[in-house]
């Protein structure tokens, strides 16, 4: 005898994840949420991205949760279509819901595109405040891979800024 479950499972294919949201499949609102964050992790599509997350973003409000990564990956999504007002927008909410939940390394994650969505807007003060925060974050988290990353986006700030020097000394610590 096999049962059958409409429930998402580890390892599944996004194309199962995408027909279970679409189809209405999942009734239970916290299980919805969930594979609505598995699915934004999982697909590139900013359009898609920002689809999913605004119905995780509405979930979360009547299931009275932190809805974290939906504005995170919303925030993303901007970015990459260009609407970076709306992407700050979003990243901020991000930003405020990683720090009460004392996330850290998420809250990197979040400075590090606010970083660049700055940079983007020509707003360089702004660009290297975020990524300095990021720096330090990781520092703090120990988080050596994702420091890296971020000493590699400061590098590349100060490269856009013409400070060569300073690009070449971030450029090396990576």
């Amino acid at each position: 005898t096999v049962v059958c479950s409409p429930l998402p499972v580890k390892g599944q294919s996004i194309d199962s994840l995408l027909h279970l949201l679409d189809n209405n499949l999942v009734e239970d609102d916290a299980e919805r949420y969930d594979l609505l964050c598995r699915v934004m992790r999982e697909i590139d599509d900013a359009d898609s991205i920002i689809g999913y997350s605004d119905q995780a973003i509405e979930l979360a409000e009547e299931l009275d949760i932190l809805p974290a990564l939906p504005y995170r990956r919303r925030g993303d999504a901007y970015i990459s279509t260009g609407k970076l007002p709306l992407a700050l927008e979003s990243l901020i909410q991000a930003a405020t819901y990683y720090e009460i939940n004392d996330d850290y390394v998420s809250l990197g994650m979040v400075y590090n595109s606010m970083s660049d969505t700055y940079n983007r807007q020509g707003n360089h003060e702004n660009a290297r405040l975020y990524i300095q925060k990021t720096i330090h974050i990781y520092e703090q988290e120990k988080d050596s891979s994702k420091l890296a990353y971020a000493l590699h986006n400061l590098a590349y700030h100060n490269y856009s800024m013409g400070q060569y020097d300073s690009a070449l000394f971030y450029y090396a610590l990576t």
